[in-house]
């Protein structure tokens, strides 16, 4: 029983991990899109 409590465990570290990897790689478009606009420079 404390296998499967330990897998399911790590299993939602990796996801974590793995949401917060997709996170950043999501929000750094964003980023540069607004700091593009910011200045005035939009690139597509």
């Amino acid at each position: 029983v404390t296998g499967i409590i330990n897998q399911v465990n790590s299993g939602n570290r990796l996801k974590r991990n793995l949401y917060t990897y997709i996170g950043r790689i999501n929000l750094f478009p964003w980023l540069n899109c607004a700091a593009s606009l910011h200045h005035g420079t939009h690139h597509t």
